[in-house]
């Protein structure tokens, strides 16, 4: 079994696949274990390519011309047998399409404009089963998750059970840090800032990175 990650890209702009192949081609050519094995323009013809070609990850527009939408063609390959991780890559960042998105099954979310910065760090993090937020993305959920819920005194409960260091971690990780960024920023090692993440997400029973870094934000402590 190869150790190379397969990606198929879907969008309708043949320029946005375009980018994302030469993105990825230079990222092998500097040692980066990934591929980029098909492209689909619309969600009908990616459903039909993921199940054909078996990709590690999937990078799906959310609007795209025909009967099936990005959010359905993610809701239908998740819900396939050994679904691949699906990022959604798009150049919206309303809470609309967010929401939609990951409720579909998508387990990350990466606007366009972070196509060179962050996109092959995405991809290998869904792959490898962690969530993954652009930093607006992040500031999004974090206003709607304090609107919904207003609860100052549950943060702050939840936040009584970690340690300063994760604290200070949740916050870096709401302001967009990566875990090689953490890890400078803090003198540790990213193995060490993972092992902070896992158990700050225990602690406050948070589903993801962005609830984690949502509920230290609200507690404001």
């Amino acid at each position: 079994m190869s150790d190379t990650l397969s990606v198929v890209a879907v969008d309708d702009e043949v320029l946005v696949v375009e980018v994302v192949a030469q993105t990825l081609q230079k990222a092998s050519a500097q040692g980066e274990s990934i591929e980029l094995v098909g492209r689909a323009h619309n969600g009908s013809d990616a459903i039909t390519v993921v199940r054909e070609l078996r990709p590690d990850v999937v990078l799906m527009d959310l609007r795209m011309p025909g009967n099936i939408g990005g959010v359905d063609a993610i809701r239908t390959i998740s819900n396939g047998l050994m679904p691949p991780k699906i990022l959604a890559l798009t150049s919206f960042d309303d809470a609309g399409s967010i929401r939609a998105a990951l409720t579909a099954g998508a387990q990350g979310y990466l606007v366009k404009t972070d196509v060179k910065e962050k996109l092959v760090w995405a991809i290998h993090e869904v792959a490898a089963g962690r969530r993954v937020t652009s930093e607006v993305v992040t500031e999004h959920l974090i206003e709607n998750f304090t609107a919904e819920d207003p609860g100052r005194l549950e943060a702050r409960d939840l936040v009584e059970h970690l340690t300063p260091r994760q604290v200070e971690i949740a916050r870096l990780i709401g302001a967009g840090n990566r875990y090689e960024d953490i890890a400078r920023k803090l003198f540790i090692s990213p193995s060490t800032v993972k092992q902070d993440v896992s158990k700050a997400l225990a602690a406050t029973c948070s589903l993801n990175q962005a609830q984690l870094a949502t509920i230290v934000e609200r507690a404001e402590i």
